[in-house]
């Protein structure tokens, strides 16, 4: 890839947004369950979101998710997270999106989080969560990372 091109490849995060929807602490993202994190050309972008359309990509059945009392664990990078247990609506959500993923997606290697990888969790949530029995998810959103300041931006929601 040529350095001039660099700007044109930008990483999207695609999440299930738990409320409260706001955003804590320095973070740039709400409360959040991520459904998949890839990078793909910016110029794709509308044929990314046509299907993701296609693929039918909303809630449907996801009423409320449970949390996995006690089983808060640190991802790669050494965050705090909330597991959850994963529903079969919640797998099929997130195999869905894997489908239109893995035809955006520059980088292969990222697909080891998808399908019976994918281990859900609530990223950046607000004190006393953890002692909740459930949490209610209000929608999908996809958010793409500004190349230059590194923060998520909102690009769409479903």
């Amino acid at each position: 890839m040529n350095k001039n091109n660099k700007a044109e490849i930008k990483n999207y995060l695609l999440a299930i947004i738990v409320p409260p929807d706001n955003k804590l602490y320095e973070h740039d993202l709400p409360t959040h369950v991520t459904l998949a994190y890839w990078t793909q050309e910016k110029e794709k972008e509308a044929e990314f979101l046509e299907e993701l359309q296609k693929k039918c990509l909303w809630l449907g059945n996801i009423v409320r998710i449970e949390i996995n009392k006690g089983n808060s664990f640190k991802t790669p990078k050494g965050k705090d997270v909330l597991a959850l247990k994963k529903t079969e609506a919640m797998e099929v959500l997130q195999s869905k999106v894997f489908e239109v993923v893995k035809q955006f997606s520059l980088e292969k290697e990222e697909q080891k989080w998808f399908g019976d990888r994918w281990n859900p969790h609530i990223s950046f949530y607000p004190e006393g969560m953890e002692e909740n029995k459930y949490v209610f998810p209000s929608k999908v959103k996809l958010f793409i990372r500004h190349p230059i300041i590194g923060n998520w931006m909102e690009v769409n929601s479903f």
